[in-house]
């Protein structure tokens, strides 16, 4: 397996791996649009600087996971105590085929992830995950990540953040 940052020339296969798996894991989400920044994925991943999107391949060159990082946009004000909001990158779409979970691609991708933020010289990784999906903040938390807040919403949302060192 390898992994190495998508390119556009990457774009249709990355979406076409990455809206089943999104079906399946948040079955209660619109599907009939695809989300904004996968309609956008050139300008959110490839042509910022401080952004990337890693694909993880198999021996044949398929795509077997993914993730993305941005820089983060403040959506969520209510953060900004917790951690530096104005350097910290926002950690997204961590998907693998659901096939080859939990044999190692998903560590790989988050560790390529930490590298490209300290490279960007980013000093907080941040994310958020769901109490219903299973085992993904102990995962996430395996990765020094630690819950800084847990919403009481409908999604179950728990935002995660880590220092970049």
């Amino acid at each position: 397996m390898n992994i190495r940052e998508a390119r556009k020339e990457n774009i249709g296969a990355i979406i076409d791996f990455v809206l089943p798996i999104r079906r399946d894991v948040f079955p209660m989400l619109d599907h009939t649009q695809v989300p904004r920044d996968l309609q956008a994925f050139e300008h959110t991943y490839i042509i910022p600087q401080r952004s990337a999107f890693l694909l993880a391949h198999d021996e044949k060159g398929t795509i077997v996971g993914c993730i993305g990082v941005v820089p983060y946009d403040g959506r969520f004000p209510e953060l900004s105590e917790a951690f530096e909001l104005s350097n910290s990158a926002e950690i997204v779409k961590c998907y693998v085929d659901p096939k080859l979970r939990r044999k190692g691609v998903g560590k790989k991708l988050v560790q390529q992830a930490i590298l490209f933020c300290k490279q960007q010289q980013y000093t907080t990784a941040y994310l958020h995950t769901h109490l219903f999906l299973p085992g993904a903040v102990h995962f996430w938390d395996s990765h020094g990540f630690h819950m800084i807040k847990e919403e009481q919403d409908e999604l179950e949302t728990v935002h995660m953040a880590r220092l970049v060192v």
